[in-house]
């Protein structure tokens, strides 16, 4: 498998039956196929045993792994408030002499990603009630937990250094004095001033599943789950969707102006970084990324 960060580990299926075999050995695998496309934090295999249809999740590199604790820990709790299903891992593997994290294991969950520009406004829909109902969870009593911080749900201006580093990192990806010139007119955004809340911080289309209808039926990767300002999850307006479907994604939330320049400048932000580390690298992050800056500018134009 090509790795796509310099501190990665070794993922292959060899590995995985081995750990299967030390950890879990009831599970007899009748196939274990890896899971397209790869994620940039996890490996995901889907592992056919004794009639059961599960998934193996392995953390591609060492600051992804609490995400498999998160997603362990509050799989349950935001399950029963979700409007549609989320990884539920029910077995958690340990470190082993071939692998250095732990992992897990759960039901595989059905669905196909959905492609950028070709949502409906169905589909926008679903992401809002998806976004509103994790709000709605009670996050009072997890504010101050270590492990549900993220700069995702922090003040943006800390990302100023970051986003100015890698932008000529994306020269022939993208148009970069015009990036460079939105992000200078957007970047001083209003604070955020709401309750803490629950934030998923990663809804980009690899983490969606969407059913034959092209509805929302899951949505996964919870390892960056926090609880701050919740802007963030306003990204699938320029990740996914395009200039028809935004307003009803925007309005089924009914964002106001000061929100939604705030997730603007998220979207850049995030866009910039990323393509400039994947650039080159073969991940579908690179393609994304230009889609959602594009969007961006689009709406700025």
């Amino acid at each position: 498998m090509p790795k796509l960060h310099h501190d990665e580990v070794d993922i292959d299926p060899e590995i995985v039956v081995a750990l299967l075999a030390e950890q879990f050995p009831d599970l007899v695998v009748d196939d274990l196929v890896e899971a397209e496309p790869a994620g940039t934090d996890n490996v995901n295999y889907r592992l056919a045993a004794a009639g059961e249809e599960l998934v193996v999740r392995l953390p591609r590199k060492p600051d992804a792994a609490p995400g498999i604790a998160k997603e362990v820990r509050f799989g349950r709790l935001l399950g029963s408030a979700l409007p549609v299903a989320i990884p539920a891992p029910t077995r958690v593997g340990r470190p082993s002499a071939t692998y250095p994290f732990g992992w897990s294991v759960g039901p595989w969950l059905p669905g196909s990603l959905p492609v950028e520009g070709t949502a409906s406004g169905e589909l926008a829909a679903d992401l809002a009630r998806f976004v509103r109902a994790l709000r709605a969870v009670d996050a009072a009593p997890h504010v101050g937990d270590a492990m549900l911080t993220s700069y995702r749900v922090e003040p943006i201006a800390p990302r100023f250094a970051d986003t100015d580093a890698f932008l000529p990192r994306c020269e022939g990806w993208i148009d970069v004095p015009a990036v460079r010139e939105t992000w200078e007119s957007i970047k001083h955004v209003e604070p955020y001033e709401g309750p803490p809340a629950f934030a998923h911080t990663d809804l980009q289309p690899g983490n969606l599943l969407v059913d034959e209808h092209g509805r929302l039926s899951a949505v996964i990767d919870f390892g960056g789950l926090a609880v701050g300002d919740p802007t963030v999850d306003l990204l699938p307006a320029w990740q996914l969707l395009d200039a028809d479907t935004r307003p009803r994604f925007r309005a089924e939330l009914a964002v106001d102006e000061p929100t939604w320049r705030r997730g603007m400048a998220w979207a850049i932000t995030i866009g910039v970084v990323a393509l400039g580390y994947y650039a080159g690298s073969g991940s579908p992050l690179v393609a994304r990324s230009v889609y959602q800056l594009e969007q961006v500018l689009l709406e700025l134009a």
